[in-house]
């Protein structure tokens, strides 16, 4: 967890969900986000990297069904 935040992305992200109402935005708005700031790169396998790296260092969450990226719910306070 303490290298994704060094990433300018995973930062820019973090930033994005702490302001968003209920602390999620939709999919669309990460994709465009990613668009602007890598312009070169494709930004769909991006999303795909983005979010599984999130997931795994405990920091995003995805919604498949809702295409929502969200902060993840810290381990610690998870329900049972």
């Amino acid at each position: 967890k303490k290298v994704l935040t060094t990433i300018r992305l995973f930062t820019d992200m973090s930033e994005m969900l702490e302001h968003a109402p209920g602390h999620a935005v939709d999919r669309d708005v990460v994709l465009e986000t990613i668009a602007l700031r890598l312009p070169s790169e494709d930004y769909e396998r991006t999303f795909d990297t983005l979010v599984g790296w999130g997931r795994y260092g405990h920091m995003l969450a995805y919604d498949e069904a809702s295409e929502t990226v969200s902060r993840a719910i810290p381990p610690s306070i998870m329900p049972v």
